[in-house]
């Protein structure tokens, strides 16, 4: 989340409970919902990170897909 520069702290702190009550993937699909409605870039390498933990997890590849969109262009 540190990378996320921008991500509300509403959006840290239910990120981080959703993680310490062992809700790992609701944590990363809520974590990549509100990165790619903040429209927030992340690093490349950052972006293969989540997507590494995404598959770890069992979820979709389209959330982590859509943050490399780019926003500006419609």
């Amino acid at each position: 989340m540190d990378a996320a520069i921008g991500l509300a702290p509403e959006d840290i702190s239910n990120v981080e409970m959703l993680i310490q009550v062992g809700e790992w993937l609701l944590a990363f699909e809520t974590l990549c919902t509100q990165v790619y409605e903040w429209e927030i870039s992340l690093p490349a390498g950052t972006l293969r990170d989540l997507e590494g933990l995404g598959s770890a997890l069992g979820s979709r590849a389209e959330l982590t897909e859509h943050l490399r969109e780019d926003p500006t262009n419609g």
